[in-house]
């Protein structure tokens, strides 16, 4: 009798000490996945790639400013322990209504500056802000839009506070225009139309380069990779990998979308403009498809055509 309980508490040692070995695994491996993708950057590398973008392309940020009205805007984040920053930006002339502004990867505010210059052109005002992890955020997370779309519809209420019931437009490019359909999929109630431009819709093609470096690096196994971070982000976050599709977001609003893209885009390839177009329902969508730019320069390399679309689809 005693030899046969030392052997089931040998065999109960034995799968117990398997199975914490199996979760400490799945834990280590998560967090490292889940680390990649949720710390892409840092406040103070998006300034100082902000600088140097701005400078390539030859635009004087504070001549930009000096131009028109703009202020500085400190918000709280109505979700979670974070402030941000976003600079509202007035033309000289009454204004057409307001812009939400949401920019990309890697930039803060500061970066989307030239194509606020062209909805000042057009008359309209913008609020350019700070997502998380960027420019001024005090938040240290990349979620891929889910929680940025929490602080783009902070900016939005604020705006539409004071908007006179103008018309409110919200823009975003690339990572931006990810966490802009997630945001207008939560709550479009004061959105009147929505801008999507080099859109990022489904961020598991970004993900998959830090599954990759883990599966190279440490000779994991692929699937173990992608169970173990998918199950670490929901555990740590709240969210998982899927819910960051932003075309499945943008079929809960029924409000115009135009998409500029590219079809030379290596980023955001144009399938995901092609998502975010099905998946909208209403009848005054459109795609605006351009050939042979790169990734977020359209309006740059082809300012006068990225004018005339935004133009006529706000007409």
């Amino acid at each position: 009798m005693n030899k046969q309980l030392k052997w089931k508490w040998w065999l109960i040692s034995f799968f117990s000490l398997i199975i914490i070995l199996m979760i400490s695994i799945i834990f280590v491996v998560g967090y490292r996945v889940s680390n990649i993708y949720t710390h892409l950057t840092t406040p103070d590398n998006t300034l100082r790639a902000d600088r140097t973008y701005l400078n390539s392309i030859n635009f004087n940020k504070e001549q930009f400013l000096n131009q028109y009205h703009n202020k500085t805007i400190k918000l709280n984040s109505s979700k979670y322990n974070h402030t941000f920053e976003g600079q509202l930006i007035s033309p000289q002339v009454a204004s057409k209504g307001t812009v939400i502004m949401a920019h990309g990867l890697g930039g803060s505010r500061q970066s989307i500056y030239p194509v606020a210059d062209i909805f000042l052109s057009l008359g309209y005002s913008v609020f350019a802000i700070d997502l998380p992890n960027a420019g001024s955020s005090t938040s240290t997370l990349n979620t891929f839009g889910i929680r940025e779309s929490y602080d783009v519809l902070d900016a939005i209420n604020y705006i539409a506070k004071d908007n006179n019931d103008k018309p409110m437009i919200l823009w975003g490019m690339s990572y931006g225009a990810g966490a802009a359909a997630i945001a207008a999929g939560r709550d479009d109630s004061k959105i009147d139309n929505i801008i999507l431009d080099s859109p990022l819709s489904d961020p598991e093609v970004m993900i998959v380069q830090g599954l990759n470096f883990i599966k190279h690096s440490e000779n994991v196994p692929p699937k173990l990779i992608k169970y173990s971070s998918e199950l670490y982000t929901t555990i740590r976050y709240g969210f998982s990998i899927d819910s960051m599709q932003a075309d499945k977001w943008l079929k809960n609003t029924e409000k115009p979308v135009l998409i500029l893209s590219s079809n030379s885009d290596k980023v955001t390839p144009p399938f995901m403009a092609e998502a975010l177009f099905e998946a909208s329902s209403n009848e005054d969508s459109r795609i605006v498809k351009f050939h042979n730019v790169s990734h977020a320069m359209l309006y740059y390399d082809e300012k006068e055509r990225y004018v005339k679309a935004i133009r006529d689809y706000l007409k």
